[in-house]
């Protein structure tokens, strides 16, 4: 492969790692967002909402890194899905924030979305058609996405932290 298709690889890697920390960060807005586009039923809100930033973060991290593998079909397929759902609440007129980048920033479900993760799927192109030589083996690849599991699993099985935080009273201050 290229450098310049590595360097596009990389750099949609830097965007998904980039959200992926934005969303690991969101707690409970991230599901709430997620439950907004009204594609997955409730009870697999919060599982996506607990998986999704880790999985983008190790997909992202392998493309920067140039470890070989699978990653390029990964993050096209991860774009993909972003875009699906967000062409589908365009197409039921739901009027929702993307929550590409998380609540920092805020961009709404559009046709300037949609293009722009099309632009980012053809950046993936070089990479998915011409395999770059490997980096980084592999495994190190599959040992990023296994942790990922992992913290997945952990941020699914923990009680949602940030509901207690957010809906408790705020203290008394005296004077």
């Amino acid at each position: 492969m290229s450098t310049l298709g590595y360097a596009l690889s990389a750099l949609v890697g830097l965007i998904l790692v980039f959200t992926g920390v934005l969303k690991l960060r969101e707690g409970r807005k991230l599901g709430e967002t997620i439950a907004r586009y009204r594609v997955l039923p409730p009870s697999m809100v919060r599982l996506t909402a607990s998986f999704l930033p880790p999985i983008e973060l190790a997909v992202g991290l392998s493309l920067v890194l140039g470890i070989a593998g699978p990653w390029p079909f990964a993050a096209a397929g991860l774009i993909v899905i972003y875009t699906s759902a967000v062409i589908s609440v365009i197409a039921r007129k739901i009027s929702t924030d993307c929550g590409c980048f998380g609540s920092v920033l805020r961009s709404q479900a559009n046709g300037v979305v949609v293009g722009r993760n099309v632009v980012m799927m053809l950046a993936l192109l070089p990479s998915i058609l011409l395999p770059p030589a490997a980096l980084i083996e592999g495994w190190v690849g599959w040992c990023l996405v296994g942790v990922a599991t992992l913290a997945g699993l952990t941020r699914a099985l923990s009680p949602d932290q940030h509901t207690a935080k957010e809906d408790a009273p705020l203290p008394a201050v005296g004077i």
